[in-house]
C-alpha cells in the first residue's frame, strides 16, 4: 500500500496544504452513519441498515450536505424537502459531532505542517457548523490559514470547487499545492484542481479504492506512517 516515493521531497516545491476534515483528521465515520440511520427512520425509511448501506455507501463520501439532502430523497422517496432534510442531518450529526477523536498520528502531521512557512487550509465537504466544532474542540484555531466548506462552492466533491477555493484563500496556484485525502471523491477532485495528492485511505468511510492507489501521487496506510522527522528536513522555513 505504502507509495511514498518522492513524497517528502515534494514538500520543498509546493507553498500550500489542504487537509480534508472527516475520515483523514477526524474519526467521525460512526457520528455519519449514525445520524444517517437516525435521519431516514425518522423519515420512515424500514429497510435494514445493511440494505441502507448498500445504496449509500460509497456514494456520499466526500459530498456536501446539499448533495446528500438530494440522494435521500431521491433513493428514499422522502416527502421532506431538500432543505429540511440538510438541516435535520447536519443537526443530528453535531450530536455526535463534539465527542469525535483525532484520527491517529493526525494532530502531530498537521502540527508539523503548520510550524513551517507553508499555507494550511481546511478545505472540506462538512458544512461549517462542523467545522467549527472541530476547529473549537482541538484548539486548532491558530493552524489554519483558511477554511473552506461545500458551504462556500457551487459543487462538492468530486468536483475540484472545494480546492480551487482553498488555494484562491491563501493566494497559491493549486499546481502548487498538496491536498491530505482520504476518499476516492477527494482524490479526483485533488487531481482535477491539477495538485498533487497524499492519500491515507480509510476503509471506514469508502470501500471502493478501484484504481486509486495507482491515481495517487503519494500513499502511505496511516499518518503515523508519516516520518516526520524526515518531513522536517524538506519543510520550508521552519518556525522556532
Amino acid at each position: 500500500m505504502v507509495k511514498t516515493n518522492k513524497l517528502y521531497p515534494a514538500f520543498q516545491n509546493i507553498k500550500a496544504v489542504h487537509f480534508d476534515l472527516d475520515g483523514s483528521l477526524v474519526d467521525s465515520a460512526q457520528a455519519w452513519f449514525e445520524s444517517e440511520i437516525e435521519l431516514l427512520r425518522e423519515y420512515g425509511v424500514e429497510l435494514s441498515v445493511e440494505q441502507i448501506r448498500d445504496i449509500t455507501h460509497d456514494e456520499l463520501v466526500g459530498r456536501g450536505q446539499w448533495f446528500a439532502a438530494r440522494f435521500y430523497k431521491e433513493k428514499f422517496g422522502l416527502s421532506a424537502s431538500v432543505g429540511e432534510i440538510r438541516s435535520r442531518r447536519i443537526g443530528m450529526v453535531k450530536k455526535y459531532y463534539g465527542d469525535m477523536e483525532l484520527i491517529e498520528g493526525a494532530e502531530s502531521f498537521l502540527k508539523t505542517i503548520a510550524q513551517s512557512s507553508l499555507k494550511v487550509t481546511l478545505a472540506t465537504s462538512s458544512p461549517l457548523e462542523l467545522t467549527d466544532i472541530f476547529i473549537r474542540k482541538h484548539g486548532f484555531g491558530e493552524l489554519f490559514d483558511g477554511v473552506v466548506s461545500a458551504d462556500q462552492v457551487e459543487e462538492s466533491k468530486p468536483s475540484p470547487d472545494i480546492f480551487l477555493k482553498a488555494a484562491e484563500t491563501v493566494g497559491v496556484r493549486p499546481e502548487d499545492c498538496l491536498i491530505v485525502e482520504d476518499s476516492k471523491n477527494g482524490l479526483l477532485a485533488a487531481m482535477e484542481a491539477g495538485s498533487l495528492c497524499l492519500l491515507i485511505p480509510n476503509e471506514k468511510f469508502s470501500t471502493d479504492k478501484a484504481g486509486l492507489l495507482e491515481k495517487a501521487d503519494f500513499v502511505v496506510e496511516s499518518m503515523e506512517a508519516i516520518d516526520l522527522d524526515k518531513l522536517r528536513e524538506y519543510l520550508p522555513q521552519l518556525k522556532v
